[in-house]
C-alpha cells in the first residue's frame, strides 16, 4: 500500500483530468453527434392502439357479433 503523501498527487492529477474533460462536454453538439452516429432512416413505427383496461369486468365480458354468436376474447 502506497502511504499517503504518494497516493495524494495521483489523486490530484485524476482529479484535474476529470474537470478538464467536464469542460469539454457540450450537450447540445454531443447529443446530435449521438443521433447522427445511430439514426436508421427507418421509417418510426405508427401508432399502437391500445385498450382501455380501466374495466377488468367489461374486458372479460363476451363481445356478441351480429350473428349472435359469441366471440372470444383474448386477454393477455
Amino acid at each position: 500500500m502506497l502511504p499517503l503523501y504518494q497516493v495524494n498527487p495521483i489523486v490530484c492529477r485524476c482529479h484535474d483530468a476529470i474537470e478538464t474533460s467536464m469542460r469539454g462536454v457540450s450537450p447540445d453538439e454531443d447529443a446530435l453527434v449521438v443521433v447522427e452516429r445511430f439514426k436508421s432512416g427507418d421509417v418510426p413505427p405508427g401508432d399502437f392502439k391500445f385498450e382501455d383496461m380501466r374495466d377488468p369486468q367489461a374486458m372479460l365480458a363476451q363481445v356478441k357479433n351480429n350473428n349472435n354468436k359469441l366471440l372470444r376474447r383474448t386477454v393477455f
